[in-house]
């Protein structure tokens, strides 16, 4: 497992939240780990609303890809 100092962590939150593109990340079972600003207004909902909940992406036609 990788940790990161603290130093470390603010840097790259700092990063996610100033990156105009949307990231989201997931934990090896595909449940949503952090969105930043960009992903919550791409899809409407706040980081909190996300996090926490199975990754799914549904392309519109009935199919639905999950992580």
């Amino acid at each position: 497992m990788v940790t990161r100092s603290a130093a470390d962590s603010l840097q790259v939150d700092a990063v996610l939240r100033a990156v105009a593109e949307a990231v989201i990340a997931t934990d090896r079972t595909g449940v949503i780990t952090l969105a930043n600003p960009a992903a919550e207004r791409l899809f409407s909902l706040a980081a909190n609303q996300m996090i926490g909940q199975p990754l799914r992406i549904d392309r519109g036609q009935g199919d639905v890809i999950r992580a």
